[in-house]
């Protein structure tokens, strides 16, 4: 590969380092601000962890086939 097609995402694969955190925490941040001002936000997110809560009284350890 020559310079100009260089990974320029290539130091996200060191997943422990400070600057791939830092990245990930600031889009997960970008992703959940955007999400809640989506109107339906609140229903969706309620009724999300309602069925989590469910999963985990029943005991569900992994849900595969989805």
């Amino acid at each position: 590969m020559c310079e100009d097609q260089k990974d320029k995402y290539l130091w996200l694969e060191n997943i422990d380092g400070e600057s791939a955190l830092e990245w990930v925490k600031n889009r997960n941040n970008a992703t959940v601000e955007t999400l809640q001002k989506h109107p339906d936000y609140q229903r969706i997110n309620a009724k999300i962890l309602q069925i989590l809560r469910l999963l985990l009284v029943l005991g569900v350890k992994k849900i595969t086939n989805i």
